[in-house]
C-alpha cells in the first residue's frame, strides 16, 4: 500500500475549523480487492470501477478540525474508507468534516456506502450496491447489479445499467431508472413521500405493475401480465409512477 499526500489552494482558519484543500491518496493491489466500505459525513463521493493493477482512494479535505477522523485501510479483500465525527460540540461545528471522495477499484467487486450529505456518482460497477444517502442527488451508470438496495432523505436518484432486484427508500425527491436488459426475474420496490418515478425498459420486457398513491397516477407503455417475471410496486405519499419503453 502506498501513501501520498499533498496540499493545493488556499488555507483559512475559523476557531477550530480549518478550511483548505488538501489530499491524501492511498493505492492498493486491484487484484485482493474484492469489495468496499465507504463512509462520509459531509462532501461529494465518486467511485469508478475500472480495469488497473492498482485500487485507489483519493480524500480532499475541504472542511478540518481536530474533531475530524480519518481512516482508510485494507481488511482482506475489503477496503474501508471513513470519516468520523469525534463529537459535536457545538452547531457550528456540525459539517466541520467536509471531504470528497474520488475512488478507483476494480468493476467487480460490492459496494457498501454512506453519506451524510453531498452527490454520489458511481459508474461500472458489477456487483451488490447498498446506498445510504442523508440529502444529495445518488447516480449510478453503466452498473451491472443482481441487487441494488438504496435509501435517500431527500435528493433524486438515476440507476443506469443492467438492473435486477431493486430496493428504493426516498423521503422526498424523483428517481429515474433504465434497464439495458430486459429483467427476466425478481422486482423493483420504491417506497416514497413525495417525487415522481420514471423507469425505462426494452420493449419486449414482461411486466406486473402495483401502485399505490395517496395524489398520483400510473402511466405505462408496456402490456402488463399478471404473471409477469418481473414486478414494478410503488408506494408514494404523494408522486406519478410512468413506465417507458427504451
Amino acid at each position: 500500500m502506498k501513501t501520498i499526500t499533498y496540499a493545493v489552494g488556499v488555507f483559512l482558519s475559523f476557531g477550530a475549523i480549518s478550511t483548505y484543500a488538501e489530499t491524501l491518496t492511498k493505492t492498493f493491489k486491484a487484484g485482493q480487492i474484492k469489495s468496499l466500505k465507504l463512509n462520509n459525513s459531509h462532501g461529494s463521493v465518486t467511485i469508478e470501477g475500472k480495469t488497473s493493477p492498482e485500487a485507489k482512494v483519493e480524500v480532499t479535505k475541504i472542511k478540518w478540525s481536530k474533531n475530524c477522523a480519518l481512516e482508510i485501510r485494507q481488511d482482506g479483500g475489503v477496503i474501508d474508507a471513513s470519516v468520523t465525527k469525534k463529537s459535536v460540540s457545538s452547531p457550528l461545528m456540525s459539517n466541520d468534516c467536509q471531504v470528497n471522495f474520488h475512488v478507483v477499484v476494480p468493476s467487480k467487486i460490492d459496494l457498501i456506502a454512506e453519506n451524510g450529505s453531498g452527490n454520489i456518482n458511481i459508474s461500472n460497477i458489477n456487483g451488490c450496491l447498498e446506498i445510504v444517502l442523508g440529502s444529495g442527488d445518488l447516480t449510478m451508470q453503466k452498473v451491472d447489479s443482481e441487487k441494488i438496495k438504496c435509501q435517500l432523505g431527500s435528493g433524486d436518484l438515476s440507476i443506469d445499467g443492467i438492473i435486477r432486484s431493486v430496493d428504493i427508500k426516498v423521503g422526498s425527491g424523483d428517481i429515474n431508472l433504465v434497464y439495458r436488459k430486459v429483467p427476466t426475474t425478481g422486482a423493483v420496490t420504491i417506497k416514497s413521500g413525495s417525487g415522481n418515478a420514471n423507469i425505462s425498459l426494452p420493449a419486449e420486457s414482461k411486466i406486473r405493475v402495483d401502485f399505490n398513491a395517496g395524489s398520483g397516477k400510473l402511466a405505462c407503455e408496456l402490456d402488463q401480465l399478471q404473471n409477469a417475471p418481473y414486478a414494478i410496486f410503488m408506494n408514494a405519499g404523494s408522486g406519478d409512477l410512468r413506465i417507458k419503453k427504451l
